[in-house]
């Protein structure tokens, strides 16, 4: 029986993923390397910041990883601006199993600034009992560290937790954890090998309370 449901952010709870496609591209542009979009859908769930490091070394021209991390939030920043922030309607309702005690964790590979900004902007950062983020582990994804921590902050053992992830680094990082995971795949991940997750759902309209029901009994 599960006691709590963690979710990732970027792709999973948020429709993020094109605005971090769009941030590295430009900073790579400035850096004088490139990327499409067909490269990027293999970096989804992964360490965004180092792939950019290396793409940029081979220009010749290194930056350091803490310069690349400080211009990306800030390319971040500004598309904000123009870019419509939403939060998945159907995951969102599952938050009604509060009601039957289930606690609700967050568990992303985004640093801790911009996970609030995202949240904030969205009026969900109430909404979690644990947010872990990224600069808060050692290790990021597909490493079980950010779903152990959430679950240690939520005070429920990992077997007892439900992930939802979108990508396939998240699925094994969720699994690595000693959890069950639902995959939610997207256009940017559905090319991705989910074949660890105990489910996978195709369109996220099948998403609802009774999809977890088997997990709640």
């Amino acid at each position: 029986m599960i006691k709590a449901i963690i979710f990732d952010m970027d792709g999973t709870l948020i429709n993020s993923v094109p605005i971090w496609f769009h941030s590295a591209r430009r900073l790579l542009a400035e850096c004088g390397s490139g990327l499409t979009l067909d490269e990027y859908k293999f970096w989804v769930g992964r360490d965004e910041t180092g792939m950019i490091f290396s793409k940029i070394r081979e220009t010749g021209k290194p930056k350091t990883k803490d310069w690349i991390r400080k211009r990306r939030a800030k390319i971040v920043s500004e598309l904000l601006k123009d870019y419509r922030l939403k939060a998945d309607p159907f995951l969102m309702r599952l938050m009604r199993l509060k009601d039957r005690g289930i606690k609700f964790g967050l568990a992303t590979g985004t640093r801790r600034k911009t996970t609030r900004l995202f949240l904030k902007r969205l009026e969900i950062d109430k909404e979690f009992e644990c947010i872990i983020s990224r600069d808060e582990v050692r290790r990021g994804k597909p490493s079980p560290d950010v779903y152990l921590k959430c679950s240690r902050c939520l005070r429920v053992i990992p077997s007892e937790c439900l992930a939802f992830e979108d990508s396939e680094a998240g699925v094994n990082s969720a699994k690595a954890a000693g959890m069950h995971c639902i995959a939610v795949p997207n256009r940017f991940t559905k090319h991705h090998d989910f074949s660890k997750a105990d489910l996978i759902i195709w369109r996220r309209s099948k998403v609802g309370v009774k999809l977890v029901e088997r997990w709640l009994k």
